[in-house]
This record gives C-alpha cells, sequence and structure tokens, in this order.
C-alpha cells in the first residue's frame, strides 16, 4: 500500500489489538491466564512504549525515526525466524537455566522482559506474541502450555493497544505530504520560477549570424560542431 512507515505499523498494531482480544477474553474464561505474570510483563512492556513513544514525540518524526522503524522491523522479523526456527529447543533451554534463575530473579527478569517487548512492538508492530512466549518459557519452563499461551495472548492485547494508541498521538497527519523529514520538500507554487531556474534567461538576436565551428554537447556528451549538422551552405538555426 506503500505507507510510511509509522502508518503501516500503527496499522498493525491496531489490528493486532483487535484480533486477539477475543482470544484474551476466551482463554481468561477457562482460566489459562496466570495474571501474575502478565502483571509483570504490562509493568515493564507499557511504560517502555509510553517511554519511546514519548522520545519520538520530543524529537519529531524525522528521516531518522523512519529509518528506526524500518531496521527495528527487520530486526523483530530476523528474531520471530529465529524463534520459530527453534520453537522445539526454548523449553529445554529453560529448564538448564532454571539452576541459575531462582524466583526472586525471575520476577525482575520478567520485567526486564517486558521493556524489550514493549520497544520492539512499539517500533515494529511485531513480537507481542511471537517473541513474549519463548521469552515466558525460558523464564517459567514448566508452565503448562494452555497457560503459557493464554498469558502471551493475555499480554499481547493491551501492549499493541496503548502502543497504536500513543503511535497516533505522534503522527495523527503522518499520511499528508507534510510529514517533516520523509518526504521531498514542496515545490514553488506553479507561478514562481524555480530557483534554479532564475537566473536563466532567452534573448532574441534575430538575422544574427552563429559560427559554424562554435562547439556543443550532444545527448551522448560528444563534443560537436554546429557545422557538423550543416548539409548546405545556408543553415538557418530557429
Amino acid at each position: 500500500f506503500k505507507l510510511n512507515p509509522a502508518l503501516a505499523i500503527g496499522t498493525d498494531l491496531w489490528f493486532a489489538a483487535l484480533t486477539k482480544t477475543g482470544g484474551a477474553v476466551a482463554h481468561a474464561r477457562h482460566g489459562h491466564v496466570d495474571w501474575r505474570i502478565t502483571r509483570l510483563l504490562l509493568a515493564g512492556s507499557l511504560p517502555a512504549a509510553l517511554a519511546t513513544i514519548a522520545l519520538m514525540h520530543a524529537t519529531g518524526i524525522t528521516k531518522g525515526w523512519a529509518a528506526a522503524l524500518t531496521f527495528s522491523l527487520g530486526i523483530a522479523l530476523l528474531l520471530t525466524a529465529v524463534v520459530v526456527a527453534f520453537k522445539k529447543t526454548w523449553q529445554s533451554v529453560g529448564l538448564r537455566l532454571e539452576r541459575w534463575l531462582p524466583e526472586s530473579r525471575k520476577a525482575p527478569l520478567t520485567i526486564a522482559s517486558g521493556v524489550v517487548l514493549g520497544v520492539l512492538v512499539t517500533l515494529s508492530s511485531i513480537g507481542a506474541g511471537a517473541l513474549g512466549a519463548p521469552l515466558i518459557l525460558l523464564l517459567y519452563p514448566r508452565l503448562p502450555a494452555h497457560r503459557l499461551v493464554g498469558t502471551d495472548i493475555a499480554h499481547a492485547v493491551p501492549l499493541p493497544l496503548v502502543a497504536a494508541l500513543l503511535l497516533a498521538g505522534v503522527v495523527p497527519a503522518y499520511a499528508q505530504s507534510d510529514a517533516p523529514g520523509l518526504r521531498p520538500p514542496a515545490g514553488p507554487p506553479a507561478n514562481q520560477t524555480p530557483q534554479a531556474l532564475q537566473q536563466v534567461r532567452f534573448d532574441q538576436k534575430l538575422d544574427a549570424k552563429l559560427p559554424l565551428d562554435a562547439t556543443f554537447r550532444d545527448e551522448t556528451g560528444r563534443q560537436v560542431r554546429l557545422g557538423d549538422f550543416a548539409d548546405a551552405r545556408v543553415l538557418v538555426v530557429v
């Protein structure tokens, strides 16, 4: 659709929040959500999303931010591909990490994971679900599969929703041509001569004679003489 990065990401955030709401409600009704883990993730992801949008608002949507959004999207897609490729190994890795991860460390690490997800989802709209589940599995490898899925979806609804709302406040007119730094500057009005042509002029020299040895450049850049185009004794140039 040839959308600007921020518009595309904001649109995808809205879509993700709306489509996952039904799944989150269903899992919550069946008791498949570990609300403690969800609250810890949100304690990191929501402030991180707010801080990211606040930084974008303070600095303005510039070409640098456009490049950052595109780069973040590429990183998120790459991480998602890695997660999917090794999806069968995350639980075994989490079980091996248990000896170095006592319960006292899991809460701050869960919040830190939320921070990473909050920044990544705000900048790319990817990761709330695809990357959230492996992170939960690494920290809580003994969490049953249905609670893992329910907790992941429960976190994947408020995060994109809040990010979409905040992003909408930063770029309300992003689709317009005056979005700073992301579109070429507007040209001069139709009734104004461009600056590059202000020193160009045409003078009439009626009945003047041009020397046939005058040199010019043709369309290939080759130097040619005016006389090379004359096949008669009299050459008329209009």
